[in-house]
C-alpha cells in the first residue's frame, strides 16, 4: 500500500512500472498514450544497468529517516496544522498552509507533509493541535479534521491521492500526510472567502510556489501534456 511508503519509494515504483503522473485518475486510452514514452525510458535505463549495475537510490520509509534528510522537493515540515503556537489559538492561516502544501505536492511529483515537526527538524508532536479538537482529541479526530479540511479546500477529493498515517517518536506523535501526484491540475480555495479566484500551487525545491497566468498554463501543459 502506498500510504506506508515514503516518497522516494513511490517514485521508484512509479518509474520502473512506467506509470505516468496521476495514472490512477486517467481513463484507459489516455493512460496507454502517456505510458508509451515512459516504457521507452524504462527500457533504456534497464539496458544501462546491465553495463553499470549500481544502487539507484536508498529508500526511506520511516518518519525519523525523512526528518534526518530534511525538507526537500518531496518532504515538508509543519509544526501544527491549525494551532498558532504564538497566540495559542486556532488560526485559519495555519490551516491554509497545510492546504497549499498538499496542493503543491498534488500538482508536482507528490510528497510527504510531516505535521508535528518544526522547520529545524525538531519533533514537537501533535498534542497542542489535538487539544484544539476538543472531544475529538485523538488520532481518529485529527485524521477526520484533515480529511474534511482538505476536501473542503481543494478542487479534488483526497481519497486515493492523500494517505494519512501516524508514527510515535519517543513521547510525541507525528502525522505523515503522504500525497500522490494528481492526474489533473488541482486548485485551492484562498484564505479569504469572497470573489478571490482559486489558487494554483506547485512544489518547487523545498518551497511551495503559487503560479499565475501564462506561467501556470505553461506548467500545466508541460506537466500533464
Amino acid at each position: 500500500m502506498t500510504q506506508d511508503m515514503a516518497p522516494d519509494q513511490i517514485d521508484r515504483q512509479r518509474y520502473w512500472h512506467a506509470l505516468p503522473v496521476g495514472w490512477e485518475q486517467l481513463d484507459y486510452f489516455t493512460f496507454l498514450e502517456r505510458r508509451r514514452s515512459k516504457i521507452a525510458d524504462v527500457v533504456k535505463a534497464g539496458f544501462g544497468t546491465l553495463c553499470n549495475e549500481r544502487d539507484i537510490g536508498k529508500q526511506y520509509s520511516t518518519v525519523s529517516e525523512l526528518i534526518a534528510l530534511g525538507e526537500s522537493q518531496r518532504v515538508e515540515f509543519k509544526s501544527t496544522a491549525r494551532l498558532n503556537l504564538y497566540t495559542g489559538q486556532v488560526d485559519k492561516r495555519m490551516e491554509h498552509v497545510v492546504t497549499k502544501t498538499v496542493c503543491g505536492f498534488l500538482n508536482a511529483e507528490g510528497g510527504t507533509l510531516l505535521i508535528g515537526v518544526d522547520d529545524d527538524g525538531q519533533v514537537i508532536g501533535l498534542s497542542d493541535d489535538m487539544k484544539s479538537l476538543g472531544a475529538k482529541a485523538n488520532r481518529d479526530g485529527f485524521e477526520l479534521f484533515l480529511r474534511q479540511h482538505l476536501d473542503s479546500k481543494l478542487s479534488t477529493q483526497t481519497v486515493g491521492v492523500v494517505h494519512i498515517r501516524f508514527e510515535k517518536l519517543i513521547d510525541s506523535e507525528v502525522c505523515a500526510v503522504v500525497v500522490a501526484p494528481s492526474g489533473r491540475p488541482v486548485f485551492a480555495k484562498p484564505l479569504q472567502d469572497g470573489n478571490t479566484p482559486m489558487e494554483f500551487w506547485v512544489r518547487t525545491g523545498n518551497a511551495t510556489k503559487q503560479l499565475h497566468g501564462e506561467e501556470m498554463l505553461m506548467y500545466q501543459s508541460d506537466h500533464w501534456g
